[in-house]
């Protein structure tokens, strides 16, 4: 989908797995009151690390933070389908029939309707319009709104993770379990992750239960994906917990204020990311529909006269 270095990549991937990188780093740099290394050779290997963590990040994110919503019905949808319904007040009822009578002339499918096809055919249709503006060149601002949704999601996602943490730092100073071996350790962790991931999965499957053994197993991996999430976040704040609970070595005073006060900024960061995810992705659902409906006429017409249609 992404054929350059653009947009996506650097809000999608970089920023997010930056945040992550940075989060992850705050404790050491309090602990030791040194900014990371400025040179050159240091800042692009972290520039890189991060753009790779990015891409892990988005593959958590899009698990955790599914771009298919439910409507009315309980039927999980996109977005680009659901503002096509007739009874979404986003669009006017003349601007999607003209919508469908383009799509239609350009892509020889129906998207009108509530039967199940038509609104199949209309995920494909929004791709190949999102491909037709790109072929057009007249992608720029669905790039970007692409790039701000998915910068969002990954955003949310790596203030959740910083936050657990960061919560294990901040705990260490007040939960003893000095005696604690390094073994014993682990297997608690071990033990409450497994826990975790299973009370998940049955409380989920309980909560939405499935007409067909299909459905049931998309059920049961959406499930295990978000809770993998919960448990990579129960991870790591029993790593940074373990890491100055003595296991390791003890905690530096110094910083417990610092850590507190973090704790309710990422929080509400990423809660606000995620809130900011949903509009953005409801913005770029919007900007490829209409901006096919706008420039599907003026391209066949410069193509007809053969002109460039920018």
């Amino acid at each position: 989908m992404i054929e350059r270095f653009n947009f996506y990549d650097i809000y999608g991937y970089l920023l997010p797995g930056t945040l992550l990188f940075g989060l992850f780093w705050l404790p050491f740099g309090l602990t030791s009151g040194k900014l990371p290394s400025s040179e050159v050779s240091t800042t692009l290997l972290l520039l890189a690390l991060a753009y790779i963590a990015g891409h892990m990040l988005q593959t958590v994110a899009i698990a955790v933070v599914p771009s298919k919503v439910r409507d009315k019905a309980g039927v999980l949808r996109t977005k680009s389908s659901l503002l096509l319904d007739a009874d979404d007040p986003r669009f006017s009822s003349a601007f999607k029939a003209d919508l469908a009578e383009k799509v239609r002339k350009a892509f020889h499918a129906e998207i009108l309707g509530e039967d199940e096809q038509r609104r199949s055919n209309r995920d494909t249709a929004f791709f190949e319009a999102r491909a037709y503006l790109i072929r057009n060149k007249a992608a720029n601002y669905v790039e970007q709104f692409e790039g701000l949704y998915a910068m969002m999601r990954g955003l949310g996602c790596a203030f959740y993770l910083g936050f657990a943490y960061l919560a294990g730092w901040g705990v260490s100073f007040h939960w003893a379990v000095q005696g604690m071996g390094f073994g014993a350790w682990c297997v608690m962790v071990a033990s409450g992750v497994g826990a975790l991931i299973a009370s998940g999965v049955v409380q989920y499957i309980a909560a939405h239960p499935a007409t067909d053994k299909e459905e049931r197993t998309q059920q049961q991996e959406r499930a295990l994906e978000a809770n993998s999430f919960l448990a990579l976040c129960a991870l790591l704040f029993a790593a940074a917990a373990g890491y100055f609970l003595g296991t390791w070595k003890p905690a530096p005073a110094n910083i417990e204020f610092f850590l507190w006060a973090a704790l309710p900024v990422t929080l509400i960061a990423g809660m606000r990311c995620l809130l900011a995810y949903r509009n953005q992705a409801q913005n770029f659902a919007e900007t490829v529909w209409r901006d096919f409906a706008a420039l599907y006429g003026d391209a066949s017409a410069a193509a007809d006269k053969g002109d460039d249609p920018d």
